[in-house]
């Protein structure tokens, strides 16, 4: 073992973590040294988080409007906050848009769904099922688009 080398006792750091903060620094640390893949010395002394099985996604909808409407995405825009203060959606915010030289709108809002996903695309769908005419919608995860169709 390395000089400087500090091994602690789980029990130690299971219930007395919050006592001594930088014992979790220190196993941090170590693991880093390591090569160990990131957390798993944490999770081998602390145990597994308890919110292990929570995620969360970063989607971005893309709303395309061709009618000379003036904002038509108002509505739908309205109906996904209301769904972020009944739970269903984490946060939704428009964080860009472009008007093409055709006439086309576009406008793109950040969604952040908690946990239940398929619930959130379920609402999301029927919330661009109410959509007015002339609003074509799609929905990204980075790179990749994830279908609103509701067939499986």
């Amino acid at each position: 073992m390395p000089a400087g080398t500090i091994l602690f006792h789980p029990q130690l750091l299971g219930h007395r973590r919050r006592e001594f903060p930088e014992v979790g620094e220190r196993v941090v640390a170590a693991g880093q040294r390591s090569g160990a893949a990131p957390g798993t010395v944490i999770a081998r002394w602390y145990g597994a988080s308890p919110l292990h099985h929570l995620h969360r996604w970063d989607l971005e909808l893309r709303l395309v409007t061709i009618s000379n409407e003036h904002r038509p995405t108002a509505p739908i825009r309205a109906d996904l906050k209301r769904l972020v203060r009944s739970g269903v959606l984490a946060h939704v915010d428009v964080h860009g848009g472009t008007t093409y030289p055709d006439g086309r709108d576009e406008t793109r809002l950040h969604v952040v769904v908690r946990d239940d996903l398929p619930a959130a695309l379920a609402a999301v769908r029927g919330v661009l099922a109410q959509a007015p005419p002339g609003v074509t919608a799609s929905l990204w995860n980075g790179t990749e688009e994830i279908s609103l169709s509701s067939e499986r």
